[in-house]
């Protein structure tokens, strides 16, 4: 094989690795965030446990409650622990018979349903200087999310956050520590291979030219 289709293999190979793991990106325009201190990011909802009137040590779980007028199609996406100890560590969520590691449950009120994450351990350190929950949806309806509440080891909530006044809230009212950059998935990100690839694309260049002009 020639030197310049060497390199030209080379580069193709990175960018089909590149669309290997670049994940699809998830899409949250269809969430309405009726809780007051929750933060709505790009592609999720954040939950962070710090500056709540709890001991975020004593955290074991969250329960989310959100409305959804239709899920015939089926609803459901991820939920995510988010902390220096726990990394990126998600869990999917899903309507009844969607086979996913965590049900919405209805409750009983007119299209009201939560998702529940229980751990047997502890899910943050007391020294952890962020510690998020953070839910994805990535397929069904609108969904409201009307209220959150960080469980204790019993499974009873430690804190409860109802229904604001209806407004989406922009921005968490805690610090700056509880807005620690979120990684949009557990893979490297696309950036890291993109930028490789400029380096390896450029070094390229330069050999060939180099040859050409001997």
């Amino acid at each position: 094989m020639g030197f310049k289709k060497f390199v030209a293999a080379a580069l193709a190979a990175g960018f089909c690795m590149v669309s290997a793991v670049t994940p699809a990106k998830a899409d949250i325009s269809n969430v309405e965030v009726a809780v007051d201190w929750a933060e709505k990011d790009t592609d999720f909802v954040r939950f962070s446990a710090m500056g709540r009137d709890i001991d975020i040590a004593d955290v074991y779980g969250i329960k989310i409650t959100f409305t959804c007028a239709d899920i015939s199609g089926g609803v459901g996406g991820g939920l995510i622990i988010n902390c220096d100890t726990n990394g990126w560590d998600q869990a999917e969520w899903g309507n009844d018979g969607a086979g996913k590691a965590i049900t919405a449950v209805e409750t009983g009120n007119a299209d009201e349903y939560t998702v529940t994450r229980l751990l047997d351990a502890p899910v943050f350190q007391a020294d952890n200087t962020y510690a998020n929950f953070c839910l994805s949806h990535w397929w069904g309806g609108d969904i409201v999310i009307t209220g959150a509440e960080f469980l204790g080891a019993d499974g009873k909530a430690l804190g409860a956050a109802t229904a604001s006044s209806g407004e989406v809230s922009a921005e968490a009212s805690e610090g700056d520590d509880a807005k620690a950059p979120l990684p949009k998935t557990g893979l490297v990100s696309s950036l890291v291979f993109f930028g490789a690839g400029a380096v390896i694309s450029g070094a390229g260049a330069m050999v060939v030219k180099g040859k050409k002009e001997k």
